[in-house]
């Protein structure tokens, strides 16, 4: 298995332009993140406006609360999400959609104007931690990283069990377009 590396570190902010961060480095910024984001605002805009359709009616994600660069929602899994015909554990590409989607709105929520522009994924990295069983409840966190160098936006996201216990964590890149008018 191979290991994905840094590929530059910035020593002024500690922060890392990577594909996929160590697991010490993801918990100490995750946590950094989480600490400075939860004082802002909710985003000025009808959360129904930063939804993202394919996550929540085929993965099964509800959006909870919406903040500049942060989104958070809940994944309750049932039998349609079995990993097999009688899996007792979820399918984790079920996990990846709604990490992608709720990664998506906190992209978008971090521009001045998140209803002119969709955010586009062109990136994104998934670890699995613990298995998922069927008819658990998720609660899934994605935060911008404003510190992260680029030319996209990096966020990332995990998801707990309702123990609290980390199941996944992903990292992903987006690039913004302007909405177009669908007919």
């Amino acid at each position: 298995m191979a290991t994905i590396l840094p590929l530059q570190s910035d020593a002024d902010t500690k922060r890392v332009d990577y594909e996929f961060p160590d697991e010490v480095v993801f918990k100490r910024v995750f946590d950094e993140l989480t600490a400075a984001d939860d004082k802002k605002p909710p985003v000025d805009i009808e959360i129904r406006k930063l939804h993202h359709p394919f996550a929540e009616t085929s993965c099964g994600l509800k959006l909870t609360e919406v903040r500049q660069g942060v989104a958070k929602g809940e994944l309750n899994t049932n039998t349609s999400h079995a990993n097999g015909y009688d899996g007792p554990s979820m399918f984790g590409g079920v996990l990846g959609g709604a990490f992608d989607g709720l990664m998506a709105v906190a992209a978008q929520s971090s521009q001045d104007q998140p209803d002119k522009k969709n955010a586009v994924t062109v990136d994104f990295t998934q670890r699995f931690r613990l298995p998922v069983g069927l008819n658990e409840k998720l609660t899934i966190e994605a935060r911008l990283d404003p510190l992260a160098k680029g030319m996209f936006k990096t966020v990332l996201a995990e998801a707990k069990n309702a123990m609290g216990k980390v199941v996944s964590r992903a990292v992903a890149k987006f690039s913004f377009v302007d909405k177009v008018q669908v007919t």
